[in-house]
């Protein structure tokens, strides 16, 4: 059960609606039902509900979110690998379980997706996948990025992409923090996938 009390959207003040409104009628929304975004007792799902308690900081955290999702030049495959990278590092289980499917969709290939999970890519990804898989560890495992390991990652995705990914690696550490501090839990039904998975640690 989260640490934190759900809060129905009657209940809330005009910063507190102004937010529940930017999360649920921005570019997340679309293709997507706005019911999907509560819970049974009418509090947001994932890190939203923490971020309503403080909806000065919780404004700019999801239009920072809305922006890694939805205008990063990344390649959706690249931005949910890194994404899952981070999930996996922290053993957040709501991330991974609302960003595996994205990340299928995305075309991140199964193997890849279980190989993140145990901490180590399979021989069958390619060198696009393991460059940032590497960044993504390398920055989180060791809080440096090596030469090698940067040029690899900046040599294909240029300047931008690069500054791109520490934003995704950086964004989804917050929302793994998030999740993890106040115990948000499941959604009814949903199994934690990191119940008896160990934090993969490249140290």
């Amino acid at each position: 059960m989260s640490r934190l009390k759900g809060l129905g959207v009657a209940a809330l003040g005009e910063s507190q609606r102004a937010l529940i409104n930017a999360i649920t009628g921005g570019k997340r929304a679309k293709d997507r039902d706005r019911a999907s975004f509560f819970l049974a007792d009418g509090s947001l799902r994932g890190p939203f509900n923490a971020w309503l308690h403080a909806p000065s900081v919780g404004q700019p955290a999801q239009a920072l979110g809305e922006a890694i999702r939805f205008d990063s030049s990344l390649s959706p495959r690249l931005r949910e690998l890194a994404i899952l990278s981070v999930a996996a590092f922290w053993r957040a289980d709501y991330e991974w379980w609302a960003h595996r499917p994205i990340a299928i969709a995305a075309g991140l290939p199964e193997p890849v997706v279980a190989g993140i999970m145990a901490g180590e890519l399979p021989r069958t990804a390619d060198a696009e996948l393991r460059a940032v898989y590497e960044f993504s560890m390398e920055l989180m495992t060791g809080h440096r990025i090596s030469d090698t390991v940067y040029e690899d990652v900046a040599d294909r995705l240029g300047e931008r992409g690069t500054v791109e990914l520490v934003a995704v690696i950086g964004y989804y550490t917050l929302v793994a923090m998030t999740l993890n501090a106040f115990q948000v839990g499941m959604p009814e039904g949903a199994k934690p996938p990191f119940a008896n998975v160990d934090r993969p640690s490249k140290e």
